[in-house]
């Protein structure tokens, strides 16, 4: 009878020291049907870092766009290609375009006597560094004047802008200068441009 009552004694302590373990000490949750066995998630109250819009391209195989070419870079068609002047900022928005303006009688003729004798001073300017444009033509309006000319070579054209810079030329007479589009002449491989002066009235 003793040896029965030992062994009951026996049995419930090891049920319990094994409950007691189990309960220390549970075994993680099974993983769910189909899953990979990866590692649970964290607890629900831990933020997880939003993904980006590059991560999830690249998770469904999209492709990522280019970041865009800075301007005046070289292919770019920008003003900072090599070998193009860079040409000066156009008039305000609400500006009237040289060719629809109308001629003011009363103060084109007296700005085109001025704009012809300043061309003249800086024609002397850049001869003396031996360049050389052509003036073919000049015209006033009402705000603005006008000239066209031809240059032998592009190192002419930029010495003409230099001379513009300068008191003979159309520094502190205009107020600000816009220079045209130049064209190349593929024949005499020769270079023409117009290049307008704006007076605020």
């Amino acid at each position: 009878m003793k040896l029965i009552l030992a062994l009951v004694g026996i049995f419930a302590l090891s049920a319990g020291l094994w409950f007691w373990m189990v309960r220390a000490h549970p075994s993680p949750p099974p993983p769910a049907a189909g899953g990979t066995g990866a590692a649970p998630p964290g607890p629900a109250n831990v933020e997880r870092p939003l993904e980006t819009n590059v991560e999830r391209n690249v998770e469904r195989g999209a492709p990522i766009p280019a970041p865009p070419r800075p301007i005046g870079s070289a292919g770019s068609g920008g003003a900072g290609d090599v070998g193009e002047p860079t040409p000066a900022p156009g008039p305000a928005a609400g500006a009237v375009g040289f060719e629809v303006e109308p001629r003011d009688g009363a103060w084109a003729p007296d700005q085109e006597r001025e704009l012809t004798l300043r061309l003249d001073q800086v024609r002397e300017l850049i001869a003396a560094r031996g360049a050389k444009v052509t003036i073919t033509g000049s015209e006033c309006r009402t705000s603005q004047c006008r000239f066209t000319l031809d240059a032998r070579a592009m190192s002419d054209l930029s010495a003409l802008y230099g001379a513009l810079e300068t008191p003979d030329g159309l520094y502190g007479w205009a107020d600000s200068v816009v220079l045209g589009e130049v064209e190349a002449d593929a024949r005499t491989g020769g270079f023409s441009t117009a290049i307008t002066a704006v007076f605020e009235r």
